[in-house]
């Protein structure tokens, strides 16, 4: 039961490291297939089919490995901000149930729901493309093909994927400020400055467009090429907008991430300091009987006074061992309790 309860906790980060281990697998195989070839042209259709595809593969399985670490701290920030709402107004939260929630969730997806389609069509887009280009019969033209059925369609994939982690920017980014509010410290979360924010974001789209512009000319270039040399340096400049367009969306990530770290560590510095005194939130939770438990949904193990147990009635609860590999919660290790 125990291994079951552990294995849905963790079933995004197994799908995660699916996708690297194939991803990786995928790219040795054909790096050693084009290493090994004869001809330029079985290179370029070994590089397309399994390079190309597991570099999609492995930066599927990292968006999806950031991703889950999402999921975690929203669990623990819906029961932080149901048991403040349930404590101070005596309302609970708008249901998805009610024709309110169901609208509202779906303007929220509508972002994630534009990533996921782009994503999906970038897969296609590649598969196709590597059809393609093994059925060029020339290298120049294989070449250009490369560029447009194989680069442009992991450039959308990598743009679909940067959406998605948008996205989840986005709701935690939501999910702070409600909590934020029903502690009545609208200031709390210590955002930047709109101005570098807006600068920056200008900057990023004028570097992704400055990517998209060398993709083009790389293959205008292998397109309009007669000779193998000049198409292969057209393939090299459209490589290069593409990891221009990944640097881009990586390092802009990485900066959210990291501002949204600061804000989720404000915000429970503040719950910690309202909700609950340091040495009764030690007392409370030494006084239980020291069970753990997790739930459906939850990927740590928590003492009975958690906030992240609020709303979940007892007979929906697990009792955790010791020895279960869940990870502790952070909210029970600081002393915060639901019930203050």
């Amino acid at each position: 039961m125990d291994g079951l309860i552990c294995l849905r906790a963790v079933w995004d980060r197994i799908a995660a490291g699916a996708f690297i281990l194939g991803g990786a697998l995928l790219v040795l195989d054909a790096g050693l297939h084009a290493r090994d070839a004869v001809y330029v042209a079985n290179s370029l259709s070994f590089l397309t089919s399994g390079g190309l595809g597991g570099l999609a593969a492995l930066a599927i399985g990292c968006t999806l490995l950031v991703s889950a670490g999402f999921h975690d701290e929203w669990r623990k920030l819906d029961r932080i901000e149901a048991a403040l709402v349930a404590r101070r107004t005596g309302l609970r939260a708008v249901s998805r149930e009610t024709p309110a929630g169901r609208r509202r969730w779906l303007r929220a997806e509508a972002d994630r729901v534009a990533g996921w389609a782009l994503v999906v069509a970038a897969v296609v887009w590649l598969a196709v493309g590597a059809r393609l280009v093994s059925s060029a019969l020339y290298t120049p033209d294989q070449a250009a093909t490369v560029i447009s059925g194989g680069l442009a369609a992991m450039t959308v994939l990598l743009v679909g994927l940067g959406v998605l982690l948008a996205a989840d920017t986005n709701d935690e980014e939501r999910k702070l400020a409600r909590i934020d509010a029903a502690l009545g410290a609208t200031a709390a979360t210590g955002a930047e400055a709109a101005g570098p924010r807006r600068a920056g974001r200008v900057i990023g789209f004028l570097v992704l467009a400055a990517g998209a512009a060398l993709i083009v000319a790389g293959w205008w270039k292998a397109a309009d090429a007669l000779r193998v040399g000049q198409a292969l340096d057209g393939l090299v400049l459209a490589a290069a907008g593409v990891a221009l367009v990944a640097a881009v969306l990586t390092i802009g990530t990485s900066r959210r991430r990291r501002r949204l770290a600061r804000q989720a560590r404000a915000v429970l510095a503040l719950v910690t300091a309202a909700d609950m005194m340091p040495a009764v939130a030690a007392v409370h939770l030494n006084g239980s009987n020291g069970t753990r438990w997790t739930a459906a949904g939850l990927h740590h193990f928590h003492l009975e006074a958690c906030p992240a147990l609020a709303g979940i009635v007892p007979e929906d609860r697990t009792p955790v061992r010791v020895d279960c590999t869940l990870e502790p919660c952070l909210l029970c290790e600081a002393g915060v309790t639901a019930d203050a």
